[in-house]
This record gives structure tokens, C-alpha cells and sequence, in this order.
């Protein structure tokens, strides 16, 4: 997973940390080639960027997908 387009050195947790919901991982801005403060959530498998949408609901539901799963195409993000 990674975290862009936030306050450089804004990071609240190590790569690698495990985070819960509500918990402050970065603080969000507006930096690089974006239209306004957010915070991007990504989610790279073997290298590949994948749409984290899927990963998300299926969490949200209590039943996880294996994240190479996930399309790596027609992403809305």
C-alpha cells in the first residue's frame, strides 16, 4: 500500500506498521500534479499498480480478497 499527495513529513506510521481505521497516517495536502488536499491510497502487487476499491468493500464486509486479485485495469482512482 502506499500514501501520496500528502504533507511532506507528515508520515505517522513506518513502512511496514500495521494501522487500524480512524488511526492518522499522514496528514494530507495538495502536492505533485493534483487539484486539491487529499490523501491518495495506492496498492501495488509485483510491482503492478491495482485498483484498491475491491480491497476496500471486501474489508469492509469481513471478508478480505487476496489483493493479486484486483484489477489492474479501469481503475477510478
Amino acid at each position: 500500500y502506499s500514501y501520496c499527495h500528502g504533507q511532506p513529513g507528515s508520515h505517522a506510521v513506518a513502512a511496514g506498521e500495521r494501522v487500524e481505521g480512524g488511526q492518522v497516517v499522514m496528514l494530507s495536502a495538495s502536492t505533485g500534479n493534483s487539484t486539491g488536499p487529499h490523501l491518495h491510497f495506492g496498492v501495488r502487487v509485483d510491482g503492478q499498480q491495482r485498483g484498491p476499491q475491491p480491497l476496500l468493500v471486501s474489508i469492509a464486509e469481513g471478508s478480505p480478497l487476496d489483493p493479486h486479485g484486483l484489477p489492474a485495469t479501469g481503475c477510478t482512482y
